[in-house]
């Protein structure tokens, strides 16, 4: 019996699944669950705050955000390109260039719920505000939405795999995916000839 193997590589797209902890390296999207929408830019206007993009079934990676450490112990900075998200003054959410401790956050995690608060201003927290018209991401310091960050997922490290081999007188393709970090395990099967 002839069969060949051939690695393709990921061909999927990266998922993005609810986070309950954060480390350097990791890359992240600010998500306001309840509504459907991800972080996905900082406003042009003259009040700086995050834009919300709205996403049907899962976050599509709008703004993704790769985690550093802060400017200090225990604080982490979240960055985009070249910009770190930042609080300036106010309600404000922005961008800087600069690490510093207005760029620097503590994170905790709670009930699925992700509470981001400044290093800077230990009062601004990173919240949605639902209010019709004001629609966005900022730091406050009380009321409005618990925010939530979903981490980037690659689905357990594994690639597909195409196996080839003749079975009652035609080829069949076999598409073998595992996603270990859930248990799935998927098997797609064409037939050819």
């Amino acid at each position: 019996m002839l069969m060949a193997v051939l690695s393709i590589g990921q061909v999927w797209g990266a998922t993005y699944e609810k986070a309950t902890s954060i480390a350097a390296g990791d890359v992240v999207l600010l998500v306001y669950e309840s509504g459907k929408y991800e972080l996905s830019g900082i406003s042009t206007t003259s009040t700086k705050y995050g834009t919300g993009a709205t996403y049907t079934t899962a976050p599509a990676g709008a703004y993704e955000l790769t985690v550093e450490a802060g400017s200090s112990s225990g604080t982490f900075a979240f960055k985009n390109g070249s910009n770190y998200l930042t609080w300036t003054s106010g309600n404000s959410l922005n961008k800087a260039t600069t690490k510093s401790a207005n760029t620097s956050w503590t994170v905790s995690f709670s009930g699925g719920n992700a509470t981001i608060t400044n290093a800077s201003d230990n009062t601004r927290v990173i919240k949605w505000n639902n209010n019709s018209g004001q629609y966005r991401f900022a730091c406050y310091t009380s009321g409005q939405q618990a925010v939530q960050l979903y981490k980037k997922s690659t689905g357990g490290g594994n690639n597909p795999t195409v196996f080839l081999t003749p079975f009652f007188g035609a080829f069949w393709v076999i598409l073998d995916y595992r996603i270990q970090n859930h248990g799935i395990y998927t098997i797609s099967i064409y037939r050819y000839g």
